[in-house]
């Protein structure tokens, strides 16, 4: 039996090595359907400009994934693929997204600019652990999710150039006028991406006592309501 195929873009991770813990919260999928994780920030580069960014992912999207129907995006990921929601549309691609924001409020842009004015070699350590503490919240941030870096050269410009591209996206106007066939999953007490700063719609699933991550967090009920998605 040929499974279907799901290309997941990954948040910005300072390490693609983090990339497990998505691996982990999706393995529920595995018996029915091929999982194809893509990083996010493969190729990135600090002079990179947004429009660089979204020219190399519309290659990936139109050419390399032209065959894959359904796609997941989390936080960084998601906001990539919302940029495409009019071709995706026209594909007739089904999304699912985690955790992404469709403008950067005020209150996330505060907290993403804390972030990446710590996101230097000498103190990336202390700019993932007070963007742990956001993404975790309102768990406590344990010293075992700190991600361990082995080159924080490229942990400082994975983290600083993520954040700084995705602060530079806004889907307002294309989630108010595109037809594509999405859920959206966010935490209802999520420290970053919240009703704040998402377009509300019947595609929006607000999940009770949750944070960024929410697949960790209430396992049960986002499974529940991907599979209904991906069967309907």
């Amino acid at each position: 039996m040929v499974k279907e195929k799901i290309a997941v873009l990954s948040p910005m991770l300072p390490s693609w090595k983090e990339i497990r813990w998505i691996k982990e919260a999706l393995s529920f999928l595995e018996n029915e359907y091929e999982l194809i994780f893509l990083d996010s920030l493969d190729g990135i580069h600090a002079q990179m400009t947004l429009n660089e960014f979204l020219d190399k992912w519309q290659e990936i999207i139109t050419q390399k994934l032209w065959d894959v129907r359904i796609l997941f995006g989390f936080s960084l990921g998601g906001a990539i693929l919302q940029q495409f929601f009019e071709s995706l549309a026209l594909a007739e691609k089904r999304v699912v997204l985690f955790s992404t924001p469709s403008f950067i409020d005020g209150s996330l842009r505060k907290k993403l600019e804390e972030v990446i004015a710590l996101a230097k070699p000498s103190s990336i350590a202390s700019a993932l652990k007070l963007l742990n503490q956001y993404v975790m919240y309102p768990e406590a941030c344990h010293n075992s999710e700190n991600c361990e870096l082995e080159n924080n050269e490229q942990a400082s410009l994975r983290t600083a150039k993520g954040l700084s591209l995705l602060m530079e996206m806004n889907a307002i106007k294309i989630l108010k006028q595109s037809k594509v066939n999405f859920k959206h999953f966010i935490g209802q007490e999520s420290a970053l991406v919240n009703e704040e700063n998402v377009v509300s719609s019947e595609n929006l699933v607000v999940i009770p006592k949750t944070g960024m991550r929410v697949l960790q967090q209430a396992p049960i009920l986002c499974q529940e309501q991907i599979l209904q998605f991906l069967r309907a």
